[in-house]
């Protein structure tokens, strides 16, 4: 009974219900139909109406759950029945059908668990986030074994300023066709940073060189992720895809390496003597504090050769970091105690040299934290979208309009992005302030847009009723 005196009914609904459709018009009609009850209404989630049920905590309840009727000692009652839609992508299997049976619906997943879409979404994600992890380990054993400050010594005896940027993108462009922009950006990338703020080039247009260099490889080599992504996309053969975009990636680095020949003229007209003022503290800091050989660049060789034989990513950047660990430990004289730290948190450089020690004190694991928490959130919210099919409804009207490389080459532009945020940490240039002069990822999507327009026009103009008449005659 309730306080009133009235007999107490305990009615509960499933929260989810609507509560304009459901819930308020099943409770005007009890109160209308049955005043002499008292109603309890409580709003429950599935399991703890199932429960309060069992344990004669409710009389009675609501919910569009079908499953009651195998409980033992309930009763169900059928109060209204709904027709409802079921709504496909144009390729699910179902989509093909006129009419849907319900063991067709049994015999496909209509929706997963959240928890379970983002859980695919960040497995789809590992193989990057473990790369990541790596090449953290990677930046910071080839530091250790010599191997960027053999890159940086003879860089800086070798390069000169008015030559310095178009020398930086071709040579992170060769590198990267053989090892992948990340691995480029982190190595070879790192000790033309190096390099370029000692020859008195703004680090901003120093990165921007490197970026268009190493991203080059994305679009032209085959063993890149996102070439053979593309392919898969496009639903065309790797080499095919090769073929038709080299000509076009090719043209237009063609055209940046102008603008950084352009741009490094602006440096190169300096006091000689200066440059090489500046240039001596710097080749004395590193010939002391590694032993500057051909020795410390087998770590590179041996991810090359990696590469070449067709090793898988994981196994090939190990195999650069268990090499640049044996070189470290042999020739540098590294303790094998600090194998570890160096491997967790990065090397800390310690030439005496204040320009040497920012630029050569990066790598580890804990370098690559951020990135990997941006992807490891960006992929679960990309699985969840992925399973509820909005990914497909937004990618699937522009599928068929890709043909080529423009997507890969502007990824480190943009500032949220995982190779935007790779980039920037690495090199330590803010993606804003290198965008501006990374030329490749500017010029080449505008260069695309053109040959486009300029190839719809053509064709418009050969399918033209006077051009038909002309061949008809």
């Amino acid at each position: 009974l309730s306080s009133s005196g009235k007999s107490l009914l305990r009615v509960g609904f499933l929260s989810s219900l609507s509560r304009k459709d459901i819930i308020l018009p099943i409770t005007d009609f009890l109160m209308q139909h049955c005043p002499e009850l008292a109603l309890d209404i409580r709003l429950l989630d599935f399991v703890a109406l199932r429960n309060q049920l069992l344990d004669q905590r409710l009389d009675l309840c609501i919910t569009t759950s079908n499953d009651w009727r195998f409980w033992p000692g309930i009763h169900t009652t059928v109060l209204q029945q709904k027709q409802f839609q079921v709504v496909y992508s144009a390729r699910h299997p179902l989509a093909k059908k006129e009419t849907i049976s319900l063991p067709d619906l049994a015999a496909h997943t209509q929706l997963t668990l959240p928890n379970d879409n983002m859980l695919s979404g960040i497995e789809q994600a590992l193989e990057a986030v473990i790369i990541l992890l790596l090449i953290g380990v990677l930046v910071g054993t080839w530091i250790a074994s010599g191997t960027v400050p053999t890159l940086i010594y003879y860089g800086l005896k070798i390069i000169t300023p008015k030559f310095f940027l178009i020398t930086a993108a071709f040579t992170c462009g060769i590198v990267s066709f053989a090892i992948g922009a990340w691995g480029t950006v982190g190595t070879v990338g790192l000790a033309f940073m190096s390099i370029g703020v000692a020859l008195g080039v703004p680090s901003p247009i120093v990165a921007g060189s490197i970026i268009s260099g190493s991203y080059l490889g994305e679009i032209i080599s085959p063993l890149s992720d996102a070439t053979n992504l593309t392919a898969a996309v496009v639903g065309c053969e790797i080499f095919d895809l090769m073929k038709r975009a080299m000509p076009i990636a090719l043209a237009g680095f063609a055209v940046t390496e102008v603008f950084y020949f352009v741009s490094g003229l602006r440096y190169g007209g300096g006091d000689a003597s200066g440059v090489a003022e500046n240039i001596a503290p710097l080749l004395a800091g590193l010939d002391t504090s590694f032993r500057i050989s051909p020795v410390s660049l087998i770590p590179i060789l041996v991810m090359v050769v990696c590469i070449v034989i067709k090793f898988p990513a994981i196994p090939a950047v190990m195999a650069g970091v268990v090499s640049g660990l044996i070189v470290a430990v042999a020739a540098q004289g590294m303790p094998f105690g600090d194998i570890f730290t160096i491997g967790f948190s990065g090397y800390v450089g310690h030439t005496g040299v204040t320009l040497l020690d920012e630029l050569l004190t990066a790598g580890g694991i804990e370098s690559m934290m951020h990135a990997n928490s941006i992807v490891i959130i960006a992929m679960a919210y990309g699985g969840l979208m992925q399973k509820t099919g909005q990914i497909e409804a937004l990618v699937s009207p522009l599928v068929s309009h890709v043909k080529s490389c423009g997507g890969a080459i502007t990824s480190p532009l943009v500032p949220w992005n995982t190779c935007g945020i790779y980039c920037s940490g690495i090199l330590g240039v803010a993606t804003m302030s290198y965008l501006p002069y990374a030329f490749l990822g500017l010029f080449l999507p505008l260069l695309l847009i053109v040959l486009s327009l300029g190839s719809s026009l053509f064709r418009t103009k050969k399918a033209s009723p006077s051009s038909a008449q002309c061949q008809l005659h």
